[in-house]
Parts: C-alpha cells; sequence; structure tokens
C-alpha cells in the first residue's frame, strides 16, 4: 500500500491506495484514523483503487486551525473527491464517517456506484440507541478534533441529526446498490436499526459479522461488489 497526500483547502490529506479501476473509497469513524482499513484492503484491491483517507485532523492528514465540525468533515471529504477527480465511487463507512459518506452520496449519485456501511448513521439516533460502550465516549478531551466529535454526538446535536434526517430521507429514496455489514450488540447498530434498513432501504443486502472482524468483512464486500459488476454486465450485454 502506498502512502500518499493531497492539498485539500490550504492543508493536506493523507490516505494509503493500493490497487487499480474504479475507486473504492474508504472513510473512517471518529475518533480513529485509516488505519482500521488495512486488513479489509487487500480482499478489494484486486477489485478497485482503493483509497483510505484520513480525515482531516486525524492520524497523517493536517491539523488545520477549523472548528472540527461534521459540516468542516464534509466540506474536506467533498473537497478530497474533487482534488483526487474520483467517479464511479463505492463508498465504504464506518460510525462518523458515513454521516459525510452518504451526505456525499445522497447529492453527487451520479458519482457512485454503490454504498457499504458498517456502524453507521442511517437514520436520526436517540440517547437509547447508544449501548454502554459509547457512553464511555463522553468523557472530556484535551484534543480538538475529540472535543468537538463529544460535543457534536448526535444524541442531542440538532443540527447534526437533522442532517442525518435529509439524507436518510434521500436515502430511502435511492436505488444505489446498499451493502448494510453489522455486529449484534453494535455500538451504534441495534436491532432495531437493522429491522428499520431491511425495511426502509431499497436495493439492500446485510450481512451479519463478529465484532471487528476485517477480513469476514473484507470478503463479504467482496462478494457483493462482484455481483454488483457482474449484473451490471449482464444488463449491458
Amino acid at each position: 500500500m502506498e502512502n500518499k497526500v493531497v492539498d485539500v483547502l490550504e492543508s493536506q490529506m493523507h490516505y494509503i491506495e493500493e490497487g487499480s479501476g474504479d475507486p473504492i473509497l474508504f472513510l473512517h469513524g471518529i475518533p480513529i484514523s485509516s488505519h482500521v482499513w488495512p486488513n479489509v484492503i487487500p480482499h478489494l484491491s484486486t477489485l478497485g483503487r482503493c483509497i483510505a483517507v484520513d480525515l482531516i485532523g486525524f492520524g497523517k492528514s493536517g491539523k488545520p486551525d477549523i472548528e472540527y465540525s461534521i459540516t468542516d468533515h464534509i466540506r474536506y471529504i467533498e473537497a478530497f473527491i474533487q482534488a483526487l477527480h474520483l467517479e464511479r465511487i463505492t463508498l465504504v463507512m464506518y460510525g462518523w464517517g458515513s454521516i459525510m459518506g452518504f451526505n456525499y452520496a445522497m447529492h453527487n449519485q451520479s458519482h457512485c456506484k454503490g454504498l457499504v456501511f458498517y456502524e453507521s448513521y442511517i437514520r436520526p439516533v436517540t440517547q437509547e440507541d447508544f449501548l454502554l460502550p459509547m457512553h464511555g465516549l463522553l468523557g472530556s478531551s484535551s484534543d480538538k478534533p475529540l472535543q468537538t466529535y463529544l460535543q457534536e454526538l448526535p444524541l442531542d446535536n440538532n443540527i447534526t441529526n437533522k442532517l442525518i434526517d435529509a439524507y436518510s430521507n434521500l436515502l430511502q429514496k435511492s436505488q444505489l446498490p446498499k451493502l448494510m455489514i453489522y455486529s449484534v450488540p453494535g455500538l451504534i447498530t441495534s436491532i432495531a436499526t437493522v429491522m428499520w434498513a431491511k425495511e426502509h432501504l431499497s436495493n439492500l443486502e446485510s450481512i451479519e459479522i463478529g465484532e471487528n472482524d476485517p477480513v469476514m468483512m473484507g470478503e463479504s464486500i467482496s462478494i457483493w461488489l462482484q455481483a454488483i459488476e457482474q449484473a451490471c454486465t449482464t444488463r449491458n450485454a
């Protein structure tokens, strides 16, 4: 895997890349980095150009003097995609990375090929949706990006929940192929969330994996992505 950087909005964003073809863009959650993806990427690098970016302020990406609000992260991801001229994107999203990814996909559906999500925000959440491990993050922090993340958890944040609600409504109408990967219990994904997704999201496949099982995640995405390609080839034949 190659380590690369690209200039984005007067800063730099770091990413790792492997493979060639249509882009498969990996968006990590907060407060982690692209280091969650190296054991997933080898299962997909023969199917496309795998790009795992560090969100601005995290990993090896720049730490500009910004608020690190969810709107900042959305702005930087959109600029990152533009800087790399990515089209026909398969988005692989984890946690808060899904807010940025879904927001991009729902406003740029013609640039997207499919959506994969794990522990993701597919509908507005309440306190009851979060299990004890997530509550453990609600302490204080001196790290600015993490501190903003804790303040903006969409438990009581009207702005973030309105944003999630907006793309959730669009997501329900979207015919883009979707793969929901989940483990139960999860930090964010509850049984109720899984059932909601199966009832409300079209063109959806779902698979349960063991918690933090990157091999099964990579293999599941690979099988799903190959099926999408086969279906596309058949339609165009």
